[in-house]
């Protein structure tokens, strides 16, 4: 299948990376794309452990920085989708401080607020998910309308709206 060929190719990339520059923002990038695949896949062990060995690393060479942001955001929803929820929201938490500090406002941000928002609205945190997705919402219309960035934020906004009975707002953000 495609998704172990392209595990292998990032396995082997990753032992070659490894020996020239153990400690490279290329092989923090690699355990990254290696944490993606897993999660693709659903393997939540595996996605975790390659996140948090890319997170080691750039929290020792970047830290505080949107790289350690990134590998934290992607490592939320491994948590989430693990049932971690208290983890999860540790992670999505440390990924906002950072944004708020190198990136405020911008599209990365907006994408943590909307995960945020989507775990929150998973757990029944109606208000807070739409605070998250509100902010998110602002973001993306400003930095990237007509994105399918954007829709997605619309859809979960309906998806809020629907889940609390305001059907006709829901209808809105279509």
């Amino acid at each position: 299948d495609d998704l172990e060929a392209g595990g292998g190719l990032y396995a082997r990339a990753l032992a070659l990376k490894q020996r020239i520059a153990p400690e490279s923002l290329d092989v923090a990038s690699t355990l990254l794309n290696l944490g993606v695949l897993a999660a693709t896949r659903g393997d939540w062990a595996a996605a975790r452990a390659r996140y948090g060995e890319s997170l080691a690393l750039r929290e020792k060479l970047v830290p505080d920085s949107g790289n350690v942001a990134e590998v934290l955001n992607n490592l939320a929803e491994v948590e989430g989708e693990a049932g971690n929820r208290d983890a999860e929201r540790v992670a999505y938490g440390r990924a906002l401080e950072l944004l708020k500090c190198h990136a405020p406002r911008g599209l990365r941000e907006a994408t943590v607020h909307q995960n945020l928002g989507h775990s929150m609205r998973r757990s029944g945190e109606r208000v807070e998910a739409a605070r998250h997705l509100a902010i998110a919402l602002e973001a993306r219309r400003r930095l990237a309308p007509g994105s399918a960035a954007l829709a997605q934020t619309c859809y979960a906004l309906g998806l809020l709206a629907r889940d609390g009975g305001r059907c006709a707002e829901a209808v809105s953000y279509l």
